[in-house]
C-alpha cells in the first residue's frame, strides 16, 4: 500500500482530492467494509439461481379442478345416464326374452322399457342448459325417442299380434347402436375433463343386429 505524504501546513483542495481517490482505490481493493463478495444481492435486484436450479413455473403448481360446466349439470346428467343404463338393457332383454319363445317375459318388458323411456325424458328436460353438451343431449334425446319406437312397436306385436310391428320394432333397435357409440365418445371426452359418475361406468347396452 502506498502511502501519502502531505506537507504540514500545506493541505490544499488538490491535496485532499488526491486523498480521498486514493482512499476509494483502497475501499475497492478489498481493505474496507465497503467490499462486497461475488453472489450477494443488491437491494432490488433478485439473486440468480446456480446451474441446474429449477424455480417452480405456475404450471407445475396444482391448483383445485374447477369443472367447465354449470353447477349441478353433472349431477343432473348421472340421473339420466343411469336411466339410460336401465332403458338399454331392458330393450336388449326383450329380444332376448323372444328369441327365447317366452312372450310373457317380453311383453312385461316392453311395457318396462315404455316407462323407462318416460322417465328418462323427465330427467333429461332437469338437465341444465349447458351449449358445449348441446351434441350430448341431442344424442340421448334421440336414444330416449328410439326407445319409445321400440318399446311402441313391440307392444304392438305382442298386444295385438301386428307381425310387420315386429320387424319395425327390431329396426328401430339397430339403429340405438348408431347413437350409442357417438354419446358414449362424447361422455369420455367429458371424462377426460373430469366428469365421473360414481359406480357407474360409462357404458350402455345396444341390442344385437337381427
Amino acid at each position: 500500500m502506498h502511502r501519502l505524504h502531505l506537507a504540514p501546513g500545506r493541505t490544499g483542495p488538490a491535496t485532499l482530492i488526491a486523498a480521498v481517490l486514493l482512499g476509494l482505490a483502497v475501499a475497492g481493493c478489498g481493505g474496507g467494509p465497503a467490499a462486497t463478495g461475488r453472489g450477494a444481492s443488491s437491494p432490488g435486484v433478485s439473486p440468480m439461481t446456480s446451474p441446474g436450479t429449477t424455480l417452480p413455473t405456475p404450471a407445475a403448481i396444482q391448483t383445485p379442478f374447477n369443472a367447465p360446466w354449470p353447477a349441478g349439470w353433472d349431477d343432473a346428467l348421472c340421473a339420466a345416464f343411469a336411466e339410460l343404463v336401465v332403458m338399454q338393457e331392458l330393450a336388449v332383454d326383450i329380444g332376448r326374452a323372444l328369441r327365447e319363445g317366452d312372450r310373457e317375459d317380453a311383453r312385461a318388458l316392453t311395457a318396462e322399457l315404455a316407462a323407462s323411456a318416460t322417465a328418462a325424458r323427465g330427467l333429461l328436460e332437469q338437465l341444465p342448459d349447458w351449449p358445449p353438451a348441446e351434441p350430448l343431449r341431442e344424442d340421448v334425446a334421440g336414444l330416449i325417442g328410439l326407445a319409445d319406437e321400440v318399446a311402441l312397436r313391440y307392444g304392438r306385436h305382442l298386444n295385438q299380434g301386428r307381425r310387420p310391428a315386429l320387424a319395425a320394432a327390431q329396426a328401430a333397435a339397430r339403429q340405438m347402436r348408431d347413437v350409442i357409440e357417438p354419446l358414449l365418445d362424447r361422455l369420455t371426452t367429458l371424462a377426460d375433463q373430469g366428469l365421473a359418475c360414481p359406480g357407474l361406468p360409462f357404458y350402455l347396452e345396444a341390442p344385437p343386429d337381427e
